[in-house]
């Protein structure tokens, strides 16, 4: 019988692991941001307050949360109408299509923090759960899926 040798790492076997390593954990934080959707709670009450007040000034003139409550030519943003059209898209092409198009008559340029608070305001009034972190208008804001 042969005695066995220790393993013993070749000198650059170590640095190689490490930087296996170090590659590892920056591919992992540089992934996408986990998924979530309009029912985990993505803006605070504050922020859905401030959104109201931004509605009520920019937006209150041609949308409604019910039929009776805008013009014939604007689309609800409450209800099952609102619902069919924007459940399975993200939070961020909503935010982006305010930011971007809105008001229409050009009479205002929102924020994008503005638009955030529209935003959670739009999700309150549609009756998705208050959560602990403001939304913001960011990439991360594409991760969040509106559902019915």
């Amino acid at each position: 019988m042969t005695a066995r040798r220790p393993h013993i790492l070749k000198p650059g076997a170590l640095l190689t692991a490490a930087g296996l390593l170090l590659f590892s954990a920056v591919t992992f934080a540089a992934q996408d941001p986990p998924k979530r959707t309009t029912r985990d709670g993505v803006y605070t009450k504050t922020q859905a307050e401030a959104g109201k007040a931004a509605f009520d000034k920019f937006c209150l003139n041609c949308h409604g949360f019910a039929p009776s409550q805008k013009s014939n030519l604007s689309p609800d943003l409450g209800g099952d109408a609102f619902l069919t059209k924007w459940s399975g898209k993200s939070v961020r092409d909503l935010a982006t299509l305010i930011l971007t198009t809105m008001p229409n008559d050009g009479s205002a340029v929102l924020t994008e923090e503005q638009t955030a608070s529209v935003v959670a305001y739009v999700l309150q009034e549609n009756k998705f759960p208050v959560g602990g972190q403001p939304l913001k208008y960011d990439p991360a804001m594409a991760s969040i899926t509106i559902v019915k």
